[in-house]
């Protein structure tokens, strides 16, 4: 079993992150080095500026001591890079695509914005190892301001490259810096006050959400179908083309298990412009509508796989009043279900 571990990353913003926060957190032990047993690839698209920044960098260096590692840059005009990221990423996921098909590889799926709870590699790998094609994640949004200065300064020491947080701490600090994007979300009063109804967030006593949503990252993917190429974002509709069968589909429903935080700015326009700022909701005609609207193009078999599943992200044990809350997730999951039938 082979696997290429794919970022895509470029801009001063992200390429900070991604060495400050995002890579830091994948050399804790249990993470990036659980592939030193096994053969393996990080693989990391960017700019010729950017490479520059990030093989000067001593998380660079002690990335390349436990796995190898190659840069591949791309050439591209700067405005291109700002007003087509999302078609950008896409071509260097594509060409990540087509290297690891041709060596028969695994492929990790990283964001170059995400921090990451220690053990979550090494989970994965157990995953692979089960002969599960895809393994899908739910990440959460916080506030990248706020956030990563008491994240370093709770977590990270001097001369550090490597920052190892389990999954509740990194919950716990999670829940104290949501994106207002997360919190348009979250089902109250009947609704959620979002335009855009493929995310519903319940809160458990303030220590853990619970989640149902059509989207999910997918972390791991295995191809089955090697012929294919994402014609869009790689969580949309490419994971179906290259593993059409549901049962070999794995969703993480525990953070105990993998757990990521996507590290974005408070005033991310293309983000915060789907929220209703007017009082609306988005109840259960409006997300039936919705889901039947885009059912067969934005969700496919696979997403409304996702949406069946029960998402507990959480700080502490799991509780008795979990239950009441998933029970009351199933009974909302079933009205849109049936209304868009």
């Amino acid at each position: 079993m082979k696997f290429h571990l794919i970022t895509v990353v470029w801009g001063e913003e992200y390429t900070k992150l991604f060495l400050d926060v995002c890579l830091p957190t994948q050399l804790a032990a249990g993470n990036l080095p659980a592939f030193r047993n096994y053969p393996a690839v990080y693989k990391i698209y960017t700019t010729a500026k950017d490479a520059r920044i990030i093989v000067d960098h001593p998380a660079y260096s002690t990335l390349s001591k436990i796995i190898e590692t190659q840069i591949k840059v791309f050439n591209v005009a700067n405005i291109y890079t700002k007003q087509h990221h999302h078609q950008l990423m896409n071509y260097c996921h594509n060409h990540a695509i087509i290297d690891a098909n041709r060596d028969s590889c695994v492929m990790i799926i990283l964001c170059p914005d995400c921090a990451w709870s220690n053990q979550a590699f090494a989970n994965i790998i157990k995953l692979t190892e089960k002969q599960k094609k895809v393994v899908a994640v739910l990440g959460l949004s916080v506030v990248s301001e706020t956030f990563v200065p008491e994240f370093l300064q709770r977590f990270c020491t001097n001369n550090q490259t490597s920052i190892s947080v389990s999954s509740r701490d990194l919950v716990k600090i999670c829940l104290e810096n949501l994106h207002p994007y997360i919190q348009s979300y979250f089902w109250e009063n009947e609704g959620i006050s979002n335009v855009w109804p493929s995310y519903f967030y319940w809160n458990v006593n303030g220590t853990g959400l619970l989640a149902r949503t059509f989207r999910m990252h997918p972390l791991m993917i295995n191809p089955v179908v090697k012929n294919v190429l994402s014609p869009d974002v790689i969580d949309g509709e490419y994971i179906s083309l290259a593993c059409p069968e549901l049962n070999d589909f794995y969703v993480v429903e525990d953070s105990d298990q993998v757990f990521i935080v996507n590290l974005v700015k408070r005033d991310k326009e293309d983000l915060n412009a789907n929220i209703l700022r007017n009082g609306q909701k988005s109840g259960i005609v409006e997300s039936s509508n919705w889901l039947k609207q885009f059912s067969g193009t934005h969700v496919k078999p696979c997403h409304k796989l996702f949406f069946q599943h029960k998402v507990k992200i959480h700080s502490q044990p799991i509780s008795a009043t979990w239950r009441e809350v998933e029970e009351e997730s199933d009974i909302i999951m079933n009205l849109i279900s049936q209304g868009a039938e």
